[in-house]
């Protein structure tokens, strides 16, 4: 949840009003949210404004999930989730989501400035709202925002194909923000290795459908592959081209037929309950 330090440590915090507002939509976000609706447009477009609704809307999303203390939404299965937040919560969380979508058209780089580089405090607030939309609703993220993150789907539908060693860059990797060239429902996590510059990366197949709802994983449409590096950029391939091979690299992406499409999904994919921990707040 977020705190006063956070909200006011921004240097366009120096005006009280705004400060007021802030503080206001952090604990008692209903009335934020009135004192907003009462401004002029032009109040409401400024982007400390726009992100003061956002917060509220959050508290008055996700502060359920926190009421019996202190709760880690990263590795909250979408049962859970669902469990906890009623249909006033729901309703709150897509429009924070919303909110989130407005705030990027109108101040694109406004969100990831907030907070310190080790803190990123904006950027945390926006992952707790997509992550408990696109586990109740799968695809919603990108729908909404254009852009997604692997860590938003959650344990059920990130999985690895059998025999893939651990590899502790999957946490990072998992948390870069990328756009997939169509809704991406669930991901296999298949290969990591280094290319030839000395970059670390770790390869995903995309797929249009849950593979855990569909009989074979032929079914859920894999389109794509995604390999992301440890610089943040993110390499997409569509599905009838394999991924470039680097230079010293003597790790090749599986065959998608032979490998990733047995008879039925389950034998194909799995999800480790090690995996947790890479859902866990960094």
């Amino acid at each position: 949840m977020a705190n006063d330090a956070n909200l006011v440590h921004d240097q366009d915090l120096e005006d009280d009003p705004v400060r007021e507002l802030l503080l206001t939509c952090d604990r008692a976000p209903a009335e934020g949210l009135g004192w907003i609706d009462r401004m002029d447009a032009g109040l409401q477009a400024k982007p400390m404004t726009m992100f003061a609704r956002f917060i509220a809307l959050r508290h008055l999303a996700i502060d359920s999930f926190f009421a019996d203390g202190p709760a880690e939404l990263g590795s909250a299965s979408a049962e859970i989730i669902a469990s906890v937040m009623d249909a006033q919560n729901r309703t709150h969380a897509t429009q924070a989501l919303a909110q989130v979508a407005n705030i990027e058209a109108l101040h694109p780089d406004y969100i990831g400035v907030l907070g310190d580089p080790d803190d990123r405090f904006g950027e945390r607030m926006v992952d707790d709202i997509c992550i408990v939309n696109e586990r109740l609703d799968p695809g919603s993220v990108q729908r909404t925002l254009g852009w997604t993150k692997l860590h938003f789907f959650g344990i059920e539908r990130l999985g690895e194909l059998p025999g893939v060693p651990e590899d502790a860059f999957t946490s990072v990797a998992i948390r870069v923000k990328f756009c997939p060239p169509q809704i991406a429902r669930s991901a296999i996590r298949v290969v990591g290795s280094t290319d030839g510059l000395g970059r670390r990366y770790a390869d995903f197949f995309l797929m249009e459908e849950n593979f855990n709802t569909t009989p074979t994983i032929g079914d859920a449409n894999m389109f794509c592959s995604a390999r992301v590096f440890d610089d943040g950029e993110v390499a997409i391939s569509p599905m009838d081209s394999e991924p470039e091979s680097d230079a010293g690299d003597d790790q090749q992406v599986p065959d998608r037929v032979g490998t990733a499409e047995p008879t039925d999904a389950a034998s194909a994919v799995q999800t480790r309950k090690g995996w947790r921990r890479w859902f866990g707040r960094r």
